[in-house]
């Protein structure tokens, strides 16, 4: 067993730090996206572990900072991102053990839990420190997209931005009463996310999110959706990326009948979108068609330190998230 030891990552790392991560990751990173992704986030750098062998990475656990509501409080949490073990160095531990070594620290840091979108490959070695299994990612699917049939509903007006604007300011505070546990949508939040953000190398498929405000009669903002349109083996794709809605059968309908009709105009085949299977929405779609599909994926959270209930964190209802709070879409 070679001699390795456990530091941070530090600014002398980048040169060399995007070749590591194409001997580790399937997904091939620009600079540019490097950069958008651990330095320019709405909440500030990324913060990354990293096992060191004579000045060579050889792992690396990273976590990106994010602002929460948990019941009705700001809170800092952070995403678990990008974890890798150099291929000659695997079976020494060094996975669990930078990976105990990083959260001890998000949690003297104030971040009291982190989340992840892992795929099975990774739950191995998650359960190891810590991590919990909330639920297998909740897909759920319609892949007669095109024959949608709903009713028509006129009460509301939907619009396509290239950004979230002023207008934005304070609207994911509105479902702080009514959502447990869910990501702070700022207006910095989501153009960092769905406008700012950048293309992989030789991506699979481009990051093209198209962005739309749904207002009133009177004008007033009463949701967003962001949607991901795509084609794979001749099958088209239509993703709901993310959405904050009321719980109003009228904004449900409005919602659906919009991507029902980009449906039929792009001749896409199958709707889907991550939903808890406990959010009213997502019963609403089931009562249109839409099942819920296995995944290769489960959504996790860690505990960090003991500012909250392990109980009530690890309570499947309590979450909400979208394709969108995840770091794959």
């Amino acid at each position: 067993m070679v001699d390795w030891k456990i530091r941070n990552f530090c600014k002398d790392d980048i040169d060399h730090f995007l070749d590591w991560r194409k001997l580790v990751a399937r997904r091939v990173k620009t600079k540019e996206y490097f950069y958008w992704e651990y330095f320019n986030g709405p909440w500030g750098p990324a913060d990354t572990t990293i096992a060191d062998h004579n000045g060579m990475i050889v792992g690396q656990y990273s976590t990106l900072p994010y602002e929460v509501y948990y019941f009705g409080e700001k809170m800092k949490a952070s995403l678990s991102f990008d974890t890798g073990t150099h291929p000659d160095y695997r079976r020494q531990g060094i996975f669990k053990t930078i990976g105990t070594y990083h959260f001890e620290e998000q949690g003297k840091k104030g971040y009291n839990f982190s989340t992840g979108f892992p795929n099975e490959n990774f739950w191995p070695g998650g359960k190891k420190f810590n991590w919990h299994a909330l639920c297998p990612i909740p897909l759920l699917e319609n892949n007669l997209a095109s024959e949608l049939k709903t009713i028509k509903n006129t009460q509301f007006e939907i619009i396509e931005i290239e950004r979230f604007g002023k207008e934005f300011e304070g609207f994911s505070d509105n479902y702080k009463d009514t959502i447990p546990i869910y990501l702070n949508r700022t207006i910095k939040y989501l153009n960092w996310r769905y406008v700012e953000k950048p293309s992989l190398e030789n991506p699979r498929h481009k990051y093209n999110y198209q962005k739309y405000k749904i207002s009133d009669k009177k004008g007033e903002i009463i949701s967003y959706i962001v949607t991901k349109l795509y084609t794979e083996k001749n099958q088209s794709f239509l993703h709901l990326v993310d959405f904050l809605a009321p719980n109003e059968k009228q904004i449900y309908t409005t919602i659906l009948n919009f991507l029902g009709n980009i449906a039929r105009s792009q001749f896409i085949n199958t709707i889907s979108l991550f939903l808890n299977q406990y959010h009213p929405f997502s019963q609403f779609l089931k009562s249109f068609g839409f099942q819920y599909v296995d995944t290769n994926r489960v959504y996790i959270v860690r505990l960090n330190n003991d500012a909250l209930d392990k109980d009530v964190l690890e309570n499947e209802k309590n979450h909400f998230f979208t394709m969108g709070d995840s770091d794959v879409i």
